[in-house]
Parts: structure tokens; C-alpha cells; sequence
């Protein structure tokens, strides 16, 4: 148990022959999260896309109500879009 160490950060110097300047220095755990939320986002914008792409879905409808009430709400407060 004395060998833990909760707080340690793991970092990556890629650029460790030509400099050590401490802007250099790449933390792992937020580069590997980092990649992990982007494959996230396509996956869900995959989705979304797959779903939009269906003229009779409900999902493609609740969208395009939703932008509608946008544009007349924008219309009416501010003369136009």
C-alpha cells in the first residue's frame, strides 16, 4: 500500500530531444479522454444523422418543429430572420 500513489500523472515528451520546456510535456489521461469523447460525439452524430435521414421518423419532425418555432420566434421579436 505504500507504493500507491493516487495523484501521479503520466506525461508524454515528444519533443524531450529538442527541448524541455514544460509546455511540451503531454498529459496521457487527457489526450486517451480526449479521443474516447470524439469517438463518442461521431457515434452520436452518426445516430442523429441515420435518424434525420428518415422522412417519416419522429425525430426528423420534433427537429424541424424545433427550428421552425426558432425562426418564427426570431421573426416576430426581431422583423425578420
Amino acid at each position: 500500500m505504500q507504493e500507491t500513489n493516487f495523484l501521479q500523472t503520466h506525461t508524454w515528451q515528444p519533443f524531450a530531444p529538442f527541448t524541455s520546456h514544460p509546455f511540451f510535456t503531454l498529459n496521457r489521461e487527457t489526450i486517451i479522454n480526449t479521443w474516447i469523447v470524439l469517438a463518442l460525439l461521431l457515434i452520436i452524430g452518426l445516430l442523429i444523422h441515420i435518424m434525420l435521414k428518415n422522412e417519416a421518423g419522429i425525430v426528423r419532425y420534433l427537429v424541424f418543429s424545433g427550428v421552425q418555432s426558432f425562426i418564427d420566434l426570431t421573426t416576430q421579436t426581431l422583423g425578420g430572420f
